[in-house]
């Protein structure tokens, strides 16, 4: 049988010292704390891909996307664009023809 101050296991040398559980407080559960960190993180950084993207693809006075050729007034309409499903779309099918094309011109 064990006894306090004794490790676990058959031989008596495993883990003395009780486990200790991290973010385990309140109803959160465990690990949750780890995920909202990690989630935080990512949203970190797709927003800062969006500003790099809203630097690079802006005029000093409007907000034009040329892919979607769209019109925006203001900054966060054409950030919320950036970010937006539409737009990536858009993005990708446009890169995808680019790409069928050049393909098509190596291959004549």
């Amino acid at each position: 049988s064990w006894k306090e101050g004794e490790g676990l296991g058959k031989r008596k040398s495993g883990v003395v010292a009780p486990i200790s559980v991290s973010g385990a407080e309140g109803r959160e559960g465990l690990g949750r704390r780890e995920r909202e960190e990690e989630a935080l993180t990512e949203a970190t950084k797709r927003t800062r891909r969006v500003v790099v993207e809203v630097r690079e693809e802006t005029r000093p006075s409007e907000f034009y996307c040329e892919t979607c050729e769209k019109q925006y007034k203001t900054v966060a309409e054409f950030s919320s664009h950036l970010s937006s499903y539409d737009h990536h779309h858009r993005k990708r099918f446009a890169e995808m023809r680019a790409a069928e094309k050049s393909r098509s011109s190596d291959d004549a």
